[in-house]
């Protein structure tokens, strides 16, 4: 995973973050929007420019990292920010909460749209 994370951090032109990837299913289930099943979240930690990546199961999918690696580069373009205790999400300046159908996120949105283009680049 490790190399995927840095081709993908090249590609994205992020320098100078701390990533963990991690597995965390319970989190995760925990986190998921009514309806939908999380396979993966991002967590801006509380350091600066540090991240964290919760994938599900033993093999994660490449192509939910890499759909990660879209939050991570919003988190870091300080675009997308969320707080894992009230749910809630803050996207270019707007709150958002778990209401919000996960489908109509804008976030989101962007993710799905990017996310085949960074999984290129991991390979």
């Amino acid at each position: 995973m490790g190399r995927k994370v840095l081709s993908a951090l090249e590609y994205l032109g992020i320098d100078g973050v701390t990533v963990t990837v991690a597995r965390n299913d319970a989190l995760l289930a925990r986190m998921s929007p009514k309806g939908y099943e999380l396979e993966a979240m991002t967590v801006q930690t509380s350091l600066p420019d540090t991240y964290n990546i919760f994938m599900k199961g033993k093999y994660p999918s490449i192509l939910a990292l890499a759909h990660e690696m879209v939050h991570l580069h919003q988190m870091h373009r300080k675009d997308l920010s969320t707080d894992l205790k009230s749910g809630k999400a803050v996207w270019k300046g707007e709150e958002y909460d778990n209401s919000t159908p996960y489908e109509e996120r804008e976030w989101e949105k962007e993710a799905f749209d990017r996310q085949r283009e960074i999984f290129k680049a991991m390979r």
